[in-house]
């Protein structure tokens, strides 16, 4: 990695809410800045990072950068062997070090930190450390047991102990005996079929086969907590529920009452396409129970509490018990391939197609939202005991939702979920964009770019906006023209007949971006309009 290389990695880092960087730890580091801080076991050091980061299932670590990404860079030496080797030796992990040159002879050490292993805790002199904030603590004794749970047998496969087959429900049973026969076009019995699947083993039951075809008292009896708690609200911000619904029996009969449940407030929406009308409910059925589907299957059954539905006329949300799976988060869902924490229990119902192959559904759940003009499915309010999953009932961009269909039409192109989330991205005028990404749209022409500089941005191309009376928008989006601002710029020196510095030309064009107006300045130098004294950084300006 060169200077300019960091530079545009600093500048692409994605920033969440809480403040912290995706997968980016960075460091003022002032002074000299301990390895294994040995003095009083100092955790302002590079192993102390190493083991909290890792914890986190691996990090970059920047030294000599701010928090508001401005390189700082030093000329202190490190020993790269060195710290390799004292870091190896305590924790058994390779850490990469990289050294990149900055002005002025200075440095920024970019240090590539490897993730733990499944349940395994990294310890910094016997403590495991996490990050809260900008500081590192203890761990916490519910992060620690998540750890080390994570090496655990399936539980939805275990042995409920005193149940037996006497604790199945029967019209739970012929339900499951017709699915099953129904997809997989068998004469088996019932019961051979269970032995096949491993729901029963004898007279002993599992837990799988608890959830899904169990007897209401005997879930009340050996897992309480396997239920489904519904509420509607007239206004997702209401305390006050006006509907709520209880349900503790198997899943395999509750799971239609649930749904059912949920359409009897479900509203369509048509939209109007030359001569094709299309209808978009406010709760797409697929998107719902796949949600649903992946409460019950990824949900940690040993927590106590249930799952939680919300239904308002803004909103459908799921809230399950536990977090995500350790190497699972907001930013990554879509990209990593599920693997249940119940496997048995996720095996079972894709037998019966109640969830689909390879459980996959969260794809469904983004492409069906995204593509009926919804905002993305939200995780946001989801921690480390909740998994809280909300999907939008409205149609956020009536005019983004034609602009695909009149694609689909026109290309004969099918998008992909990947696709669908980066032409959302463009159309909520999310930057942080790469050329690579978008080049096969632009070369289609449903995308454009702003400038040929390394601050170029896209856009959704004008045809689209102006096939729908958006053109404003765009003119917006894409801004006055290149040449216009340049004119401007030399109209803003003329008017001052004084030298000008950068700040001055932040000031007075705010809306753009002070890499842009530093190309702009470069630009009408190189024309013979303006002149220009002192170091580019700290240069000063005038009219010629």
């Amino acid at each position: 990695m060169d200077f300019q290389e960091l530079q545009e990695f600093l500048s692409q880092a994605c920033q969440s809410p809480n403040g912290e960087y995706e997968k980016l730890e960075l460091k003022e580091a002032k002074v000299q800045y301990s390895v294994m801080g040995w003095e009083k076991r100092n955790r302002n050091s590079i192993y102390a990072y190493t083991v909290a980061l890792g914890n986190e299932w691996g990090w970059k670590l920047l030294l000599w950068v701010k928090n508001d990404k401005t390189i700082v860079g030093t000329n202190l030496p490190l020993n790269f062997n060195d710290v390799k080797t004292q870091i190896y030796n305590k924790i058994g992990k390779r850490i990469q070090i990289e050294e990149v040159l900055c002005s002025e002879g200075k440095k920024v050490i970019v240090i590539l930190i490897p993730p733990r292993w499944i349940g395994e805790v990294l310890k910094f002199y016997g403590v495991p450390l996490m990050r809260v904030g900008e500081e590192l603590h203890d761990m916490d004794d519910a992060t620690q047991r998540k750890i080390l749970l994570e090496w655990e047998s399936d539980w939805s496969a275990k042995i409920v102990p005193w149940a037996g087959i006497q604790d199945l429900d029967d019209n739970a049973l012929r339900e499951f005996e017709i699915l099953y026969k129904k997809y997989k076009g068998t004469s088996l019995s019932v019961q051979q079929i269970l032995v096949n699947l491993w729901l029963i083993r004898g007279w002993d039951i599992t837990y799988a086969s608890l959830v899904l075809l169990g007897k209401q008292e005997s879930l009340r009896k050996y897992l309480a907590n396997a239920e489904v708690i519904f509420q509607y609200r007239n206004n997702k911000h209401d305390i006050t529920y006006s509907d709520r619904e209880n349900y503790r029996e198997a899943y395999i009969l509750s799971q239609a009452k649930i749904w059912n449940k949920i359409y009897s407030r479900n509203q369509i929406t048509q939209i109007h396409e030359w001569f094709i009308t299309q209808e978009i409910p406010s709760y797409n059925e697929e998107a719902v129970k796949e949600a649903i589907n992946n409460a019950i299957v990824h949900r940690d059954y040993r927590d106590p509490g249930s799952i939680t539905i919300k239904q308002s006329s803004q909103e459908f949300e799921v809230q399950s018990p536990w977090g995500f799976l350790p190497w699972i988060t907001v930013e990554n869902i879509v990209d990593t391939p599920s693997k249940p924490r119940n496997r048995l229990l996720a095996e079972t119902l894709e037998h019966i197609r109640f969830v689909q192959r390879a459980w996959q559904g969260m794809d469904t759940i983004f492409q069906t939202s995204i593509e009926e003009g919804k905002w993305r499915p939200d995780f946001s309010q989801s921690d480390e005991y909740n998994v809280v999953l909300k999907i939008s009932a409205q149609i956020k961009n009536k005019w983004f939702l034609e602009f695909l269909q009149k694609v689909i039409w026109e290309k004969q192109f099918s998008f992909w979920v990947h696709d669908l989330i980066l032409l959302q991205d463009l159309v909520d005028n999310s930057w942080n964009i790469l050329k690579s990404e978008v080049k096969r749209f632009i070369d289609m022409g449903i995308v454009e770019q702003i400038w040929n500089t390394r601050g170029a941005k896209y856009v959704l191309s004008h045809k689209y906006y102006k096939d729908y009376a958006q053109a404003w928008t765009h003119t917006r989006l894409v801004g006055i023209s290149r040449d216009a601002k340049k004119h401007l710029m030399l109209q803003h020196l003329e008017k001052n007949k004084s030298w000008a510095v950068l700040s001055d030309f932040v000031q007075a064009f705010p809306d753009i971006t002070r890499k842009d107006i530093s190309n702009l300045l470069q630009e009408l130098k190189k024309q013979w309009k303006i002149i220009s004294e002192g170091d580019r950084r700290w240069a000063v300006w005038k009219v010629k």
